[in-house]
Parts: C-alpha cells; structure tokens; sequence
C-alpha cells in the first residue's frame, strides 16, 4: 500500500510539471502579445 502510493505521487509529478510549464509558456506568449500590442498601438498613434 505505501509503495504504491509513493509510485502513484512520483508518476504524477512529471505531468503536473508539464501543465505547469505549459500554462507558463501561455502567460509569457499572452504577455508577450500584450505588449506587442501596446508598441505597436503607441506606434500607430
């Protein structure tokens, strides 16, 4: 029982790395875009 469910938290552990990293990339590409935006908005006016 307790080796299955340290097997169970360590094989979950990469996955939610994943998700983590991937909602990261999100916010930086959003914020990126963002501010893309706003140069090119200051540019324009």
């Amino acid at each position: 029982m307790n080796q299955c469910s340290k097997v169970c938290i360590c094989g979950n552990k990469p996955n939610q790395t994943k998700i983590g990293g991937a909602i990261f990339v999100w916010l930086f590409l959003l914020l990126d875009a963002g501010q893309l935006f706003h140069n090119l908005l200051l540019v324009i006016v």
